[in-house]
């Protein structure tokens, strides 16, 4: 379950009810085939997964050396979850990723890797997935690590104590003070859709909510996407031209509100220019 076109509070509802009406695990004796490991990264990746992509792609062609170099070509187990009908990566997203690109490498059409179950609720699951900090992982950064737990607070999960959330996201029980009043005032400005309005947001993005109004006109528009235009040049260079839905792909994972605002603009741009007649 990778879709770009889900939001985080539809993925997550999405395996609550899996859970709720799903079957037991299967016993496993420590591994699974390639193919019976998926992925959720907006509930399971704790570290935001659009950012230093450069960094990210060389660890995982470390990792692919890595295994190469094994006489077993393996690596540390990875940790999954069952959901109820799947089993779903917490820990060892980069592993997965380096163990596709040496099955496809290799052209090996089933690939054994080894595994360990962890048994839990699925906000346990979420939980065990940003408390692992193996050798393999990158470090989360200080923004992944309030995002993390703004997502918690948000989630008003059952047994989630401002300690608790301090302690697996490596925050001041302070901050989880801080995200617990801002959820409130949320709440207030959104009854009725408070908690898919609040898990839509980053913690940057909570603490400047309610967002002050302003005023921008074409000129600091045009200057502005100016600047933004030389950024993904400098970045990017040609490769968005020369992969667009690559693009596409990315601004998805980036912010799927983002993207249909985007799609938006797009649409109605289409429209007005189909008012003309030339």
């Amino acid at each position: 379950m990778t879709d770009l076109n889900e939001t985080f509070l539809e993925t997550y509802s999405c395996l609550e009810n899996d859970l709720k009406q799903g079957k037991e695990a299967p016993k496993i004796n420590g591994s699974l085939e390639l193919n019976e490991i998926h992925e959720a990264l907006l509930v399971f990746q704790p570290r935001d997964i659009h950012t230093d992509v450069s960094s990210k792609e060389q660890h995982i062609q470390n990792l692919l050396g890595a295994i190469r170099n094994e006489p077993t070509n393996r690596l540390d187990p990875i940790v999954v979850w069952w959901s109820g009908s799947m089993w779903y990566v917490l820990d060892g997203h980069h592993r997965l990723a380096a163990y596709r690109e040496f099955a496809k490498e290799k052209e090996l059409m089933k690939v054994m890797i080894p595994v360990k179950a962890f048994n839990g609720s699925l906000v346990q699951a979420m939980g065990e997935a940003t408390r692992l900090n193996s050798k393999d992982k990158l470090a989360m950064t200080k923004d992944d690590k309030s995002n993390r737990a703004w997502k918690f607070v948000a989630l008003r999960a059952e047994g989630l104590s401002k300690g608790s959330i301090s302690k697996v996201c490596k925050v001041s029980t302070a901050t989880v003070g801080r995200m617990r009043k801002k959820l409130r005032e949320v709440q207030q400005y959104h009854p009725d859709d408070w908690h898919e309005v609040a898990l839509e947001m980053t913690w940057a993005e909570a603490i400047d909510y309610p967002h002050k109004e302003k005023s921008y006109d074409d000129d600091w528009q045009r200057a502005q996407a100016k600047d933004w235009a030389k950024r993904l040049s400098t970045t990017f260079g040609r490769k968005l031209i020369a992969q667009p839905e690559v693009f596409i792909d990315a601004l998805g994972m980036y912010s799927q509100k983002l993207l249909r605002d985007v799609t938006e603009y797009l649409q109605y741009s289409v429209d007005d220019l189909e008012e003309f007649d030339f």
